[in-house]
């Protein structure tokens, strides 16, 4: 990991959240009452009929923030498809792999992310211009599994531990990708349950 994303993470773990634009980059889902996004807390007020126009598609979304963590409520001011997506696929057993997999048509770094705790932390507000969108993952202890150049998409496998103490436990993940003269990027969160073989 760059010396500058270090700074960063330290630099976000150590300022308050402000209540005022967000920019996340997620997968929208409808729970039955609310619109949110998965794997995380978040969730969705204000442009319902837009929302459920995107229902099941990786946004991005302008908002503001009405109420941050634990339980964080975002007002939707604009929503569309985002062009740069993260996936978590594989087979979320123990003794078995997990597949990440990040596209983008423009960036040329990838980082994959992982933790067994999600977060919520507006990154734009922080570091403008170098950090861009909502960083998912509890900042603490946070594990960079991959990550290096690619060109359009980027698939790696990581193998889970045979390790029974593991089943039932959530695992967080997250995608950040860097393009030339850009903000690095901070894409949707995927979740996996660790299951018995």
């Amino acid at each position: 990991m760059r010396l500058s994303t270090l700074l960063a993470f330290f630099l976000v773990s150590c300022l308050p959240l402000a209540a005022q634009g967000t920019f996340l980059v997620g997968r929208l889902e409808h729970d039955g009452t609310d619109f949110r996004i998965a794997c995380t807390r978040v969730v969705l007020r204000g442009m319902s009929p837009e929302l459920q126009a995107r229902l099941g598609e990786v946004v991005e979304i302008d908002g503001n923030t009405l109420a941050p963590w634990p339980a964080p409520v975002v007002e939707v001011l604009a929503v569309r498809r985002s062009t740069s997506e993260f996936q978590l696929g594989g087979d979320a057993r123990i003794g078995r792999a997990l597949r990440l997999r990040v596209s983008s048509p423009t960036a040329d770094t990838y980082y994959f992310l992982l933790h067994v705790q999600d977060a919520f932390t507006p990154l734009d507000a922080i570091l403008p211009g170098f950090l861009h969108g909502t960083f998912w993952l509890e900042l603490q202890n946070v594990l960079v599994v991959s990550s290096g150049a690619f060109r359009g998409q980027w698939e790696v496998e990581k193998g889970i531990p045979n390790e029974p103490a593991f089943v039932g436990l959530t695992v967080f993940t997250q995608a950040a990708v860097g393009s030339p003269g850009a903000a690095l990027l901070y894409l949707n969160a995927e979740c996996a349950t660790l299951r018995a073989p």
